[in-house]
């Protein structure tokens, strides 16, 4: 097991009666999942470590570890799959060597990485008793030097699901690194289906587990918290002894095969299989361990024709994978909406350009991303992604990025296939126009607004065609001037904070500003999605074109996007993801996408991001 916090909770017990029944109070409160880890002390801890390794070692149960003839069966699948003789291997969280020692006498080069000195110590004096050359090093593989060029890296019996989704994240990219290009990662989770037959317990007892916690008398009280929109589980333990108090978090999450492959394709990871953790036979849906083997891709050529333009081919998902998403899994709340956003992440990836500075572009809506020059890249990096989300058939948002013309913006089209999306690319197009010939950025949507009006009145169709704005312009005196109409949303990062700086044109804006709802019940109004004002539908005398100015320093952010990623995904989580120093701009463009599809994908998305550097 890995430790995922440097600090256990303990202080002095004898606080008084009313201290204590204050601690049992806060105790029954249902914390917010991953805020609080106290794992440390399991590993470091000489009794309660001692306790963790003798569990580990029992071979009859499964406990901290599966039962002997469950490990005997998954290195035999593991060999076979990956013919272990001479391949360098690495075991993460390798424990007390369990997997690690078969491994090696079939022949493979083993490096054992663990948080546990105790564990690693026994690792080490078991591997020179049999006489094998093992690698173990005590680290904490989120935080230390990792082993790169392996052909294979573990992370056995459920260490992955202990994890926070942005631990998960950072792992992720590390083990890609870890790994030669078509080398695997083989990680197994519990699942959805286990998590369904949890339920929430209280236990109170006098050396509570039979003296696991401490050597002396002490009370233990524990308590379980199911999430079930999260899919996580919590024990949380309380003991009480003379002189030490101390306080226990165990998190785990539980996957089904979107999710755990979702998170896999995000970190660009190829998945293969999905096997039974255990026997390595192709897993079905039900009480047991999932495995999935995936690979770090191979560099695939790619074709740049003349021009601004980037093109790739889209892989077809691998033949298991894609019976999935045709069948479903039985035991997912939303099967084929979940596995669809699997599915379109393999394109998303592959359409967003893989650098960190974006280059020459064009999406399949047929958004536009100029080259910068050498002078602007230096200053200015950017993300951009549009995706038609999960329950859409067309992508009705369009949008711009010119570093040389200063110019980024994002249009959200309505009026069904078509009306919207022409609408979008009026906009986008008279903007580019305007702006290039020196038009003011707020007069140039005031002009996009008469342009689609006139382009409506040309059409047969009796639909309306309309489409939102939000656009941010960049001079050369590192100045930024915003401007919008509608409800899609600009951003800014500044200061680690974010804060909304347009204001949606909605009818839920209004009973805001009325104090007749608050923003959080504004996310489940049934009118939500009402705009007041949009390009093509608002006459351009009533037409309000709201605009903000600032400084761009460095370290800021400016994000632009379409309402696809406010409906799904709120502005803290927004937040967290652009708080992540280790991420490109595309990178976190890339997240924001795939937490809208996580979140339901409801609507087109679209996401643009731009940092001063």
């Amino acid at each position: 097991m890995c430790v995922v916090d440097r600090k256990a909770y303990h202080e002095p017990a004898n606080r008084g009666v009313g201290c204590v029944y204050e601690d049992l109070l806060a105790f029954q409160q249902r914390p917010l999942p991953f805020s609080r880890y106290t794992a440390a002390i399991i590993w470091t801890d000489p009794h309660i470590s001692a306790q963790m390794l003798r569990h580990h070692l029992d071979p009859a149960v499964d406990s901290a570890s599966r039962s002997a003839p469950k490990v005997a069966q998954t290195i035999e699948w593991l060999d076979r799959k990956f013919q272990l003789a001479g391949t360098q291997v690495c075991d993460l969280g390798c424990g007390p060597g369990l997997y690690a020692e078969p491994m090696a006498r079939l022949g493979a080069k083993v490096i054992g990485i663990d948080f546990s000195a105790r564990s690693i110590a026994h690792a080490r004096a078991s591997a020179q008793a049999h006489g094998l050359t093992i690698d173990y090093q005590q680290s904490d593989y989120l935080l230390g030097n990792l082993p790169d060029r392996q052909d294979l890296v573990c992370l056995i019996y459920g260490e992955y699901c202990t994890l926070s989704p942005t631990q998960r994240s950072s792992l992720l990219t590390r083990v890609k690194n870890m790994l030669r290009p078509g080398g695997h990662l083989v990680v197994d989770v519990f699942t959805t289906h286990q998590f369904a037959t949890l339920r929430e317990a209280s236990t109170c007892a006098e050396r509570l587990m039979d003296g696991f916690w401490s050597a002396h008398d002490y009370f233990g009280f524990h308590k379980s918290f199911l999430y079930p929109r999260e899919k996580i589980l919590l024990d949380r333990y309380l003991i009480l002894e003379a002189g030490r108090k101390l306080e226990i978090y165990n998190w785990l999450q539980f996957f089904d095969p979107a999710s755990i492959t979702a998170e896999l394709t995000a970190a660009g990871f190829e998945v293969e299989l999905l096997l039974d953790a255990v026997t390595g036979a192709p897993w079905q849906a039900g009480p047991r361990e999932l495995a999935l083997v995936a690979r770090r891709p191979l560099p695939r050529p790619v074709a740049v024709p003349a021009g601004n333009t980037r093109t790739a081919q889209v892989p077809p998902l691998p033949a298991m994978l894609a019976q999935q998403v045709r069948e479903g899994d039985a035991g997912s709340a939303q099967p084929r909406n979940a596995l669809a956003a699997v599915t379109e992440r393999f394109r998303l990836r592959l359409a967003s350009h893989p650098t960190r500075l974006a280059q020459g572009s064009r999406s399949a809506s047929s958004s536009t991303v100029r080259k910068p020059t050498a002078v602007a890249a230096r200053m200015i990096e950017f993300g951009h992604s549009t995706h038609v989300g999960l329950r859409r058939e067309h992508n009705e948002d369009t949008y711009h990025a010119d570093t040389d013309l200063g110019l980024w913006l994002v249009a959200d089209g309505m009026g069904g296939h078509e009306h919207g999306e022409v609408a979008s690319a009026l906009a986008r197009d008279t903007l580019i126009r305007e702006v290039g010939s020196g038009t003011t950025l707020v007069r140039a949507i005031q002009l996009a607004d008469e342009e689609i009006i006139r382009h409506s009145t040309r059409r047969s169709e009796a639909l309306p065609m309309g489409t939102t704005i939000a656009a941010l312009r960049l001079v050369k005196d590192n100045s930024y001037e915003v401007a919008w109409v509608g409800d899609s949303r600009i951003y800014l990062w500044e200061d680690a904070s974010l804060r909304q700086i347009s204001q949606d044109h909605s009818y839920v804006q209004e009973l805001i500003d009325q104090g007749a709802i608050t923003s959080e019940q504004a996310r489940n109004h049934p009118h939500r999605n009402v705009v007041t004002q949009a390009l093509g539908v608002t006459d351009p005398q009533a037409l309000r074109v709201e605009s903000v100015r600032g400084d761009f320093k460095p370290g800021m952010q400016l994000l632009l996007c379409s309402d696809g990623l406010t409906e799904e995904v709120d502005d803290d989580a927004i937040a967290a993801i652009l708080s992540r120093i280790d991420l490109s701009a595309q990178e976190c463009v890339e997240h924001l996408i795939l937490a809208a599809l996580e979140g339901g994908g409801s609507d087109n998305v679209t996401v643009l991001l731009v940092r001063r550097t």
